[in-house]
């Protein structure tokens, strides 16, 4: 971490130096939450769970941006940020267009980041997938879980009657309350319903790869 935050350091120090810094636009990210192998196993710190799980620990990551004179500095939000927004926002922000021959997942978040303290995230959810198995689905502050496996090759196969937790009430998801709020499952049920729909009018190109 401290090589890490010294080789920033002078990444962002390079680039004021050439006077660019207003022109430039910075993200630093995980792509996902601690290891889950010892010795170099990490914590999520008040979230349960580590990589390859659908635990929050795992979907829930530090995003960093700077843009000086557009993003405010010293400013922190909680809305939802999924790493496909990445692509659609930095295609907005230097006004790129897209192709209008195939469907986008990320949503442009530009707003929320010139103005994280008012704005909100356009993005309420997504569908969290492990290869071709859908793990959980994430909305707002609720998390429904289709297989539980709290820890890495400790599954307990997929539920029967699926596990909806409250990640801001129960941020370790240690309480299961789907049968008093029933309710939550119907607009996670229509993203999953959506997100098919869209692959079967749009589905995925070959990939050649696989056939190696």
């Amino acid at each position: 971490m401290v090589e890490m935050d010294f080789r920033v350091g002078q990444l962002l120090d390079h680039i004021d130096s050439l006077g660019i810094a207003d022109n430039t636009v910075v993200i630093f990210a995980s792509d996902n939450g601690p290891e889950f192998r010892p010795p170099y196993k990490g914590t999520a710190g008040p979230w349960s769970g580590t990589y390859h799980t659908a635990m929050e620990g795992s979907l829930r990551v530090p995003f960093m941006i700077r843009w000086p004179n557009h993003v405010p500095p010293g400013t922190t939000s909680n809305e939802i940020v999924h790493v496909t927004d990445i692509f659609s926002t930095i295609a907005s922000i230097t006004k790129s267009s897209l192709p209008d021959d195939r469907p986008f997942d990320g949503i442009d978040q530009t707003p929320l980041f010139l103005n994280p303290q008012e704005a909100k995230s356009p993005r309420e959810g997504f569908l969290f997938y492990i290869k071709h198995e859908l793990r959980a689905i994430k909305w707002r502050d609720w998390k429904l879980h289709f297989i539980w496996e709290p820890q890495v090759n400790k599954s307990s196969g997929k539920l029967e009657s699926p596990y909806l937790f409250n990640t801001t009430r129960d941020p370790k998801e240690e309480t299961d309350i789907l049968a008093f709020n029933t309710w939550v499952a119907q607009p996670m049920l229509k993203m999953r319903a959506e997100f098919e729909r869209s692959l079967k009018n749009d589905p995925a190109p070959p990939d050649p790869l696989k056939a190696v």
